[in-house]
């Protein structure tokens, strides 16, 4: 049986991970904070988060404002690992007997996830298939040659079509 997708076994997988061997102790301890500190901002009980539905950045957004106290490389810390423990709790959920947990970060990863890309046949686009909850995505279609100018335009703008979505749901 699959267990319900809430904050509270989102945190209890990392002591599990731990437990079992899945991850260092000191990884898995790390999890556990990152997680407990950025659903703690969110001011709800644990067990009635949908770790799955949250939306990410809001969250990460309360959390960064809720603890001025932490250096910026701190909050970057939880942040990246909230981020990754996130989509790694989904690939569980998904399939559990196949999940394994996350590694160490390489030099130079920033936490995002190497999403299947679709090349089309001439090369011009690529096709990012964004998992959301079960069985729903989002289909994200972008130049092979995107820029930065484009990186910037896009960050600023997606979320102004996600409020107009929201508006008319």
């Amino acid at each position: 049986m699959t267990p319900r997708a809430n904050g509270e076994n989102f945190i209890q997988l990392w002591e599990w991970a731990k437990d079992s061997k899945k991850m260092t102790e000191s990884t898995a301890k790390q999890h556990v904070r990152a997680c407990q500190l950025v659903l703690e901002s969110l001011r709800k009980d644990p067990s009635r988060i949908n770790v799955l539905e949250l939306d990410i950045e809001h969250a990460v957004h309360l959390f960064r404002t809720t603890n001025p106290q932490l250096k910026e490389s701190t909050l970057d810390t939880y942040e990246y690992v909230f981020r990754r423990a996130v989509l790694s709790y989904g690939d569980y959920l998904r399939d559990p007997a196949a999940w394994e947990a996350p590694t160490k970060r390489k030099s130079g990863d920033k936490g995002t996830r190497k999403l299947q890309t679709t090349p089309r046949p001439k090369k011009e686009k690529v096709e990012l298939k964004l998992p959301l909850r079960e069985g729903k995505h989002a289909l994200l279609i972008l130049p092979e040659n995107l820029t930065e100018a484009d990186r910037r335009l896009l960050e600023r703008i997606i979320p102004v079509y996600l409020e107009d979505y929201a508006e008319e749901s």
